[in-house]
């Protein structure tokens, strides 16, 4: 199996409009060397399966695929399906939508992302097979010896890339509920991520209601080191989004055993029960999100049991011993599909 590195998922760190685009085009040219490379090792180590991950660039890749498509048998994981992240027009999303067509078969990690795809007409059904993510729990060891200093606030964390459909405005209305409803309310909220957009007006509101002393910002990209850190020193995790498929950030969340607030989006509901690994609310209501963090704020005991339920969902459900059985099944059928076609 060959693997290469998402190239949008690196960091770049640069000045201006002029730099940012050179960086760019560097950072592009440098892929398209790795992925050359890669289809060049695909022909001549003649593989039986390729698993690919990303299609960041299906401009070039598309071809690259479709020029080793009578070769091995390709299946590709389809991390995200939704519309946040799979826009619709456009000669990129055509020849992404076209290069689906070449896998024999795609990975999901839920019934909602199938279900999804299924109604988007990205593959079709025969090729479509459902694989859960697993527990992000290598944070754990990146943040080994961080030591957690008592308080007396309960540290909420909200972190991530922040774009819109992550409903930081509902989280922000939600603690101005929980300040006016509870006052005495021991919490502290860390927003940490980089931005895609202006937030001013959120830190305006913040304001506005008073909360300047309960806010942390930390709007930049961090580190691996970094994210792992806050994890460890938060005691809840809030995801307030408007729509998703699944979640890097839950995962770390479920990896690092820290109780969750998230919205019933996407894949959520599949994956937590509420009550027993978090608590659920509905999307876009404020009042339904100020109650759950409330209650979680006030319950330490409730956070230490959904902590050891999330634990007992990471080892085994989520674990990447048993993810790794499914993805050798899928393999597997894939495989025997082709040979039975051979002899039909």
């Amino acid at each position: 199996m060959l693997m290469w590195q998402d190239p949008d998922a690196l960091p770049a760190k640069l000045a201006n409009f002029s730099e940012r685009i050179v960086g760019s085009l560097a950072k592009r040219a440098s892929y398209v060397r790795v992925l050359q490379a890669t289809f060049s090792s695909v022909r001549n180590w003649e593989p039986d399966i390729v698993h690919f991950q990303w299609l960041p660039f299906p401009l070039i890749e598309y071809q690259l695929l479709k020029s080793i498509s009578r070769g091995p048998k390709m299946v590709f994981t389809m991390h995200n399906v939704g519309s946040a992240h799979e826009p619709r027009g456009g000669i990129r999303s055509l020849r992404r939508r076209e290069a689906y067509k070449l896998f024999d078969r795609v990975i999901v990690h839920s019934r909602y992302s199938m279900n999804e795809a299924l109604l988007q007409g990205l593959v079709s059904r025969e090729k479509l097979s459902v694989i859960q993510h697993g527990a992000l729990t290598h944070y754990r060891d990146l943040a080994a010896g961080v030591e957690k200093a008592g308080g007396e606030r309960v540290r909420i964390l909200f972190i991530g890339s922040i774009k819109p459909y992550k409903g930081l405005d509902y989280l922000i209305k939600a603690f101005a509920t929980v300040e006016q409803l509870y006052s005495s309310s021991n919490w502290e909220l860390c927003i940490a991520g980089k931005p895609s957009y202006d937030l001013s007006s959120l830190k305006r509101d913040i304001e506005a209601v008073g909360l300047r002393d309960r806010v942390n910002w930390l709007t930049r990209h961090l580190s691996e080191r970094e994210y792992a850190e806050l994890l460890h020193l938060s005691d809840v995790v809030v995801l307030p989004y408007t729509g998703i498929d699944q979640s890097g950030v839950l995962m770390a969340a479920i990896g690092m055993g820290k109780p969750v607030v998230a919205t019933r989006v996407g894949a959520f509901p599949e994956l937590l029960t509420s009550g027993e690994h978090g608590l659920l609310v509905e999307p876009e209501n404020a009042t339904a999100l100020a109650l759950a963090l409330h209650q979680l704020v006030e319950s330490p005991c409730q956070r230490n049991e959904i902590a050891k339920n999330l634990a007992v969902l990471a080892s085994t459900t989520l674990s990447w011993s048993n993810l790794a059985k499914q993805t050798i099944d899928v393999y597997e059928d894939v495989l025997r599909r082709q040979h039975s076609y051979a002899y039909a």
